[in-house]
Order: structure tokens, then sequence, then C-alpha cells
């Protein structure tokens, strides 16, 4: 969501996030007064794609620079990733050449500007205002931002992939819903949209799957999902792309199908997690590209998946248009990994959003108790790690009543 804009930011100092292989450069953009009695401040510097993406983190700025001609990184797919993680900011790219190959990608990620050198600064100070001005101004109307034939008027979508197998990805969707049904008292969807991983984690048999719905899905209504869910003990409503595993005879779930059934739940589903499983995220980036969130799981002893999950990024980023949330979360972390936190970051040009901390122990014993880890040891550090994930996800703020009650386990391996 949107901060609500403040009217009397209207002048002032406009804070400018500046990415550039040189550390020096855009200096002389420091301290431009713009039309309107505004001055620019270059408040923060940022050289390679992840210390820009933490930048952007932090600071929020006004308007982001990023530079053109360079062979650092690409500079349009950072553009993309930097929109979404400041969506309120002008988005400003500076090159040396405009030609037609690059206006089009500035445009597809959503760019507010496009600089030419030699730049003058007396047009860049009116290019600034401007496009300050019309980004303020969409801001303030979408502020009502209510849509009346919806149930719920703010949803999510909550897309969790892996790059390959074995990375605890079903486990953190099963648990991230259970997570958020119990943090947020709202209804909660979750899909399983592979062989049943899920349910069997929650100790669910759903009696039909999304794949016999047919040609039916595309009119897919609350009496045909009420036939597919199974509702959960947590509150949280379970569906299934197909009721057993059979590889020589069950027939994949067409993607529409898929969409319509996401898209009838969010009608009245505060939240709907997707366990998408990791041999269909190459034929899933399209559906992808239309969820609120993406989480992209990976561990990181498994050091195929981490080259695997770098080139799953750059897929999604070129095919993340709608402003969507790539984060990574790293299950089943532990500082003995052969792969450092600092070096892993660096290596998926992403920071992870979330540690979800090393201990197969208890989550193995829950899921062959049929009881999520959620349930089954709230008090773990494996459970506090998703009830923060999914905190973040949806932007909750921390946890400030009494401490959590310690519960105990129904059973106990």
């Amino acid at each position: 969501m949107h901060a609500e804009v403040d009217s009397t930011k209207q002048t002032g100092t406009i804070r400018l996030l500046a990415v550039h292989p040189e550390p020096q450069a855009y200096a002389e953009f420091d301290g431009l007064a713009l039309p309107g009695g505004s001055v620019t401040a270059l408040v923060e510097r940022a050289a390679s794609e992840l210390s820009a993406l933490r930048a952007a983190a932090e600071v929020q700025p006004d308007v982001v620079l990023v530079e053109v001609d360079q062979s650092a990184f690409d500079p349009f797919a950072l553009g993309q990733a930097l929109s979404g993680e400041c969506p309120d900011a002008c988005l400003v790219f500076v090159g040396d050449t405009a030609d037609s190959h690059n206006l089009r990608r500035a445009l597809t990620c959503g760019a507010h500007e496009y600089l030419i050198r030699p730049l003058d600064l007396r047009a860049v100070a009116e290019a600034l205002a401007d496009v300050i001005s019309r980004q303020r101004q969409r801001l303030e109307s979408l502020q009502p931002r209510r849509v009346p034939e919806r149930t719920c008027p703010e949803w999510e979508v909550i897309g969790v992939i892996s790059a390959r197998g074995k990375a605890g990805k079903s486990t953190i969707a099963a648990n991230l819903a259970i997570a958020l049904k119990q943090e947020s008292q709202e209804n909660v969807a979750l899909i399983d949209a592979g062989f049943g991983d899920a349910c069997f984690m929650l100790k669910l048999t759903p009696v039909r799957g999304i794949v016999e719905l047919g040609p039916l899905a595309a009119e897919v209504d609350e009496e045909m999902l009420a036939e597919l869910a199974v509702t959960h003990s947590s509150g949280v409503q379970v569906l299934s792309t197909h009721t057993r595993v059979d590889y020589l005879d069950t027939p994949p779930v067409a993607a529409e199908s898929l969409r319509a059934v996401t898209d009838r739940l969010r009608d009245s589903r505060r939240h709907v997690v997707i366990d998408c499983p990791a041999w269909q995220v190459g034929s899933s980036l399209e559906w992808a590209a239309e969820w609120t969130t993406v989480l992209l799981v990976l561990s990181a002893w498994d050091l195929l998946a981490v080259r695997d999950s770098r080139a799953l990024i750059d897929a999604l980023q070129k095919t993340m248009t709608n402003g969507a949330a790539l984060r990574v979360v790293l299950n089943r972390y532990s500082k003995r990994d052969p792969i450092n936190l600092a070096s892993l970051e660096e290596n998926l040009n992403q920071p992870a959003f979330v540690t979800v901390p090393n201990n197969t122990s208890l989550v193995t014993a829950a899921m062959t108790a049929g009881n999520p880890v959620m349930l089954d040891a709230p008090d773990s550090d494996v459970a506090a790690a998703i009830r923060e994930l999914a905190r973040k996800v949806v932007g909750m703020k921390a946890e400030t009543s009494e401490p959590r009650k310690r519960r105990r386990p129904l059973f106990r391996l």
C-alpha cells in the first residue's frame, strides 16, 4: 500500500539515491534547486545491485537515479527491482544516448524520466520537478483505492517457489498460511499446486482437485470452491490441484484454471498462498507476474540451488512488470553453511528477506505427527521466523503485546 501523501511536503528536501559504479558520480544533482522551492539532497549512493536494493529499502528516497551506460549491472532489471523496494519513488535513468531499445525497456520497467547527456542542470531541475509533481498527483489519486465489487478491498496473493526441490518450500508455504491466519485473523486460502505435499503436511485429503474443473474453471464460483476446499483445524482453507500422486495417469492442471481459481479466491479471502512446485516454475513465470509477492525459497548449503535461484531471479525480474515484490527466504539457515550470508546475497543480487533457522529434527517431528510447526512448536525458533515472515509480507507491525504463552504440543516424538 502506498504511503499517504503529505501536502506539507510539496516543498522541502527531495532525497536522491544515486546508482552508479563510480562513487562520485551525479555530484551535480546534489543541492539542485527545483522550481517550486524544493532542493535535492544526494542522501545515498550505491555501486552494485545489492547495495542499491538495500539502500532503497532503508532510505525510501523520493528519486532513484540509475546509470544506463555501464557494464556492472543491467540497469533496467535493477530499475524494476528498485520499483518494488520503493514504489513511491520516481525512477530516473541517465545515459549518454537513448536508442529505441533502451527507451522501450525503460518504459517497460516503469521509468518516470530518461535524462540524456550532456545535462543542462536547468532542464534537469525542471524535469525532476515535473516527475515528482506527477508522481504525487498519482499517489493522491490512489488514496481511496476501494473496489466495491470485492468483499475484501485489500488482498495478497503470495506465491512460494523454489528453483530446485528439497528446499523446504511446501513446509514454508503451509506454515506461512497458518501464521497469516493466526496473526491477521483474516480469511486465508492455501493452493497446493503440486501433488499434495502441503496437504500431506497438514494431514488433509481433498475429495476433488482443481484439475477436475477442466473448462468449467473459467466459471468457477463460491459454490464450486466450497466443493474443492478442505478447511484445516487452523481455519485455513486448502485447495489442491490433484487428489493423489499418479505420474502416469494424472493430467497437468491448466494455468488458466489456476488463474481463475486464484482470482475467485481473492474476491473473499484476504490472503491467498500458493505452493508452486519447483518443476512447474518455468511454465509458471507468467502466472507469477500476477501475484503481489513472490517468495523464493532456497537453502545455502545447496550450491546448485544458489546457481539456479540466481537464474530464476533474473527471469522473474524480466517477467514481473506489475510491481510485485520478489523476496528471498533462506530456509534451514546455519552459520556453518558453506556459503555465508553476505556471499549468498552477493551471488543472488538480492538481500535475504527472512532467514529460517536449521532445526531439521523439530520440523521432521512435526511433519510426521501431521501438525505444522506453527501448531506443534509455536514457541520454536522456526515458528518465530515464519511468524516474522508473515508479518513482513503483509506489512504488519511487530508484536508489542505480552509474550506469547507457551502451549504444549499435541504430540511429541
